[in-house]
């Protein structure tokens, strides 16, 4: 939280004492500000978020039956914009599914998986999402084309507040609070479940 607040009274400070050169710099640094804000607004939703989740004792009878194929269906669709935005391509490759869960952190564990799938994917890129049934288990694969992640890092994606080093990528930026893998993994154990991870850089995850 340190760093959008140290821009924000950073930006306040030239505006509170004039330190522009006109108005279009003043409106400038009003914009940095309310992006700063956002940016921390976002972070403390996701850390009182992740509390939450930590905090909470699911228990089976608060589950219900979810049909997973459905529901990442519905996930690809709410991220129509953000796909066409990157000008990247799901496939889906779905068995019908049915689990007990709770379904809202179902759906929030896909969209992160899915959205994290396409910010670190290229334009014209793929994301593979596959969806099986093993014995009792529901088996699901997010795979993309994208930069991939250096083996340094692997180990430590699923962290708290640990970002990758974007600077491999062609915008050299790429938003978030780094908590989203976070609150997947605390999902997927709530829900007595593993995950792991396989990258190879430059090719995928």
């Amino acid at each position: 939280m340190k760093t959008p607040l140290t821009s924000i009274t950073g930006f306040s400070e030239v505006l509170k004492e004039h330190l522009f050169q006109n108005e279009d710099d003043a409106a400038h640094f009003g914009s940095l500000i309310y992006k700063e804000a956002k940016r921390l607004l976002a972070l403390i939703d996701d850390i009182l978020h992740l509390g939450r989740i930590e905090a909470r004792a699911v228990t089976e009878k608060e589950w219900e039956a979810v049909n997973l194929a459905e529901l990442i269906k519905d996930v690809v669709t709410f991220l129509e914009p953000v796909l066409q935005d990157k000008k990247v391509a799901v496939r889906c490759t779905l068995e019908d599914v049915v689990l007990d869960a709770d379904s809202g952190l179902m759906r929030e564990m896909l969209i992160n998986l899915v959205d994290n799938a396409v910010k670190y994917n290229l334009p014209g890129g793929h994301v593979y999402i596959g969806l099986v049934r093993r014995e009792a288990d529901a088996v699901l694969s997010v795979r993309d084309t994208g930069i991939g992640i250096p083996e340094e890092d692997q180990e430590r994606v699923f962290e708290r507040f640990y970002r990758v080093d974007t600077s491999r990528t062609r915008s050299g930026k790429i938003s978030g609070t780094g908590l989203g893998l976070a609150i997947v993994k605390h999902i997927v154990h709530l829900h007595k479940g593993a995950i792991r991870l396989h990258s190879v850089e430059g090719r995928g995850t």
